[in-house]
C-alpha cells in the first residue's frame, strides 16, 4: 500500500464538496501516520474482522486504514 496519494483538488473534490460542506478527509489528514491511541481503538473495535484486518495487514497511515487494500 506505499506510494498511495491523495489530492485535495479535482472533479471528485469539487463534486463532494460541492454543497458548501467537504465530504472528504484532507490529504493532509489522510497522509498521517495512524497514531498509537487510533490504532488501539480500531484494535479494541466490536468489529472483530477490523481489528483482525489491523493486527494482519498492520495499516501505516490513517488512509492506510480507510482506504484499505484488503476490502
Amino acid at each position: 500500500m506505499t506510494g498511495r496519494r491523495y489530492l485535495g483538488a479535482g472533479p471528485l473534490w469539487d463534486a463532494l464538496s460541492a454543497s458548501g460542506r467537504l465530504l472528504m478527509l484532507s490529504p493532509q489528514w489522510l497522509s498521517a501516520d495512524l497514531t498509537a491511541p487510533e490504532r488501539q481503538l480500531l484494535l479494541a473495535s466490536s468489529d472483530a474482522w477490523e481489528a483482525y484486518s489491523v493486527r494482519y495487514w498492520k495499516p501505516q497511515t490513517r488512509g492506510d486504514a480507510v482506504f484499505n487494500g484488503w476490502d
